[in-house]
């Protein structure tokens, strides 16, 4: 048995050698047909393609993953402000008093914690944090109100059976719709009252002077216990604000017992909050995931007249249909550009910007008898990419740049080929995964950007060995180059038809601006920037 078992497995070795070995010389002899045969040659194709402008007018906000709040001021397009609505849920239903008439408010707090990195921690457990996903460091002017405009779950009519959209242009709906309530009445009343009231002389920075803080959230809870117990609890830094406790005396708890008795029936009765932010010179935008956030009651109440004994709290969740809301007030040169596309030659300069922004459409092969050659010489496409120059002017800037772009197909609304067939990822970065795709942003020393370049191989191939449909693409910008779902827009863009953009265009304010396909050759320093479509190919002799 040890003989056969020593004898089987030198066998197998034998084997394995020489069936490498057989592989290898296969390989080589398969690549010196191709390789090293003077039947084919390699060459590179220059093509002209059309480029140009088209506004995004209000697009689908509802329900998205993050959602921004805040100011923007963009030298180049101009600026964003940017409001949001939450409804909220009660974390538990049909909460039970002890005796309201005994009931005293301690504070009402609202929290929602902002991205953010912790950098260092001290000997005592001190975190030191760095705040993310912000733009701009000035000071606004922030109110939260009541909201009173209802969100259905369904449309209505013809459309009782499809989702409600709500769109970025909605503000005025919801400004319009702030409740109030009397100070002897839990009925909810068209008056808006500031909830963030507190005193402005002694915390202005929690609405008129409004500043994120990169200080570590603490909060500290007593035992009734004897002796008593003191927790301290350490989270990462948050939006923390103080609202009116008298509102939500009225408002939650003197509120009807059917009102608290389900989801439904409270956001029926309570409709949500209302995140206003009024005009500013500058400003800062803020990034946040508002479904991490909650409205919190604390108060006491007892049996008793004494309301010491027993210490309570309700919580409002912020996990109800919100939408994100925008007022843009755009720059002369960039509503210009925006008006005035050049849909029959192609624009001379790109805009991209996202959310109720703008977009770019590229067509392909826009010359039929240059293509037809193109064809006839029947090619293997080896490599296919476009390549999006960045203007000199923001280039050299100080904006905030596009970290990445993204090219689907206009028609179809899906993905280019390449971004379906590229399965690469970036174990330390997500947002770099589908690198051979591409559409990320290229730097030079100073660490500004020059380009970008999009590989459309497998897109260019279809069309001219598959004689498949040469569809208008469309450019747009992205925060997530792994989701390539659509939003509806409220009005198609036309005469493109184009009724939907990808989610992660809709979730920033930033933009770019590239050079298009309409330079003259006059143009010395900026004709050779023009947007190109780059092929290499095999041809047989």
């Amino acid at each position: 048995m040890m003989f056969t078992h020593t004898f089987l497995k030198k066998l197998t070795v034998v084997l394995i050698v020489l069936f490498l070995a057989s592989c290898d010389k296969d390989f080589n002899s398969l690549g010196s047909d191709i390789i090293g045969n003077e039947n084919f040659d390699f060459d590179v194709a220059n093509f002209e393609v059309k480029t140009y402008n088209q506004k995004v007018n209000a697009i689908q906000t509802n329900n998205l993953a993050i959602n921004q709040l805040g100011v923007y001021d963009s030298p180049t397009f101009g600026k964003t402000q940017a409001n949001f609505v939450t409804e909220l849920d009660l974390a538990v239903i049909n909460p039970t008093f002890i005796n309201k008439t005994t009931i005293s408010m301690d504070s009402v707090v609202l929290t929602v914690p902002y991205f953010s990195t912790r950098t260092a921690i001290d000997a005592n457990g001190k975190g030191t944090y760095r705040l993310e996903s912000m733009l701009g460091n000035s000071p606004m002017s922030l109110k939260v109100f009541e909201n009173g405009f209802k969100m259905e779950n369904f449309g209505t009519g013809t459309n009782s059976d499809v989702l409600q959209k709500y769109y970025s242009d909605q503000d005025v709906d919801f400004s319009n719709k702030k409740i109030g309530t009397p100070s002897n009445s839990n009925v909810g009343t068209l008056n808006g009252n500031l909830l963030n009231n507190k005193d402005i002389a002694i915390g202005s920075i929690e609405n008129t002077v409004f500043v994120p803080s990169e200080k570590e959230f603490v909060t500290t809870t007593t035992t009734t216990a004897v002796p008593p117990v003191t927790t301290t609890t350490r989270s990462a830094p948050r939006m923390s604000l103080h609202l009116d406790k008298d509102y939500f005396l009225r408002r939650i708890i003197n509120a009807p017992t059917a009102a608290l008795e389900n989801k439904d029936a409270f956001k029926d009765y309570f409709r949500g909050l209302y995140f206003q932010i009024e005009n500013s010179a500058n400003g800062r935008l803020m990034t946040l995931d508002f479904t991490k956030g909650n409205v919190t009651l604390y108060y006491k109440e007892s049996l008793t007249a004494d309301p010491a004994q027993v210490q309570k709290s309700i919580v409002l969740n912020m996990t109800g249909k919100t939408v994100n809301l925008f007022n843009n007030t755009f720059n002369i040169a960039y509503q210009t550009a925006l008006n005035t596309p050049n849909i029959q030659n192609g624009d001379s300069k790109l805009y991209l910007k996202g959310g109720q922004g703008s977009c770019v459409f590229v067509d392909l092969f826009t010359n039929s008898d240059e293509t037809q050659a193109f064809i006839a010489k029947k090619p293997l496409i080896n490599d296919a990419s476009l390549t999006f120059t960045i203007e000199k002017q923001f280039s050299e800037g100080t904006e905030v740049e596009l970290q990445r772009i993204y090219l689907f197909d206009a028609v179809t609304k899906a993905p280019v080929f390449d971004y379906v067939f590229d399965s690469s990822t970036n174990q330390n970065d997500a947002s770099l995964n589908k690198a051979l795709y591409g559409g990320i942003i290229e730097k030079n020393a100073t660490g500004r950007g020059t380009q970008y370049k999009i590989r459309v191989t497998e897109h260019v191939n279809n069309i001219i060995t598959k004689n498949g449909p040469n569809n208008k693409l469309c450019l747009v910008v992205t925060t997530n180059i792994n989701n390539p779902n659509n939003y509806f827009l409220k009005d198609e863009i036309a005469p493109e038809k184009v009724d939907r953009l990808p989610l992660a265009s809709v979730i920033t304010p930033l933009g770019t601006v590239l050079y298009g396909s309409n330079i003259p050759n006059t143009d010395t320093e900026n004709y050779a920037k023009r947007v190109k479509l780059q092929i290499y190919y095999t041809k047989p002799n």
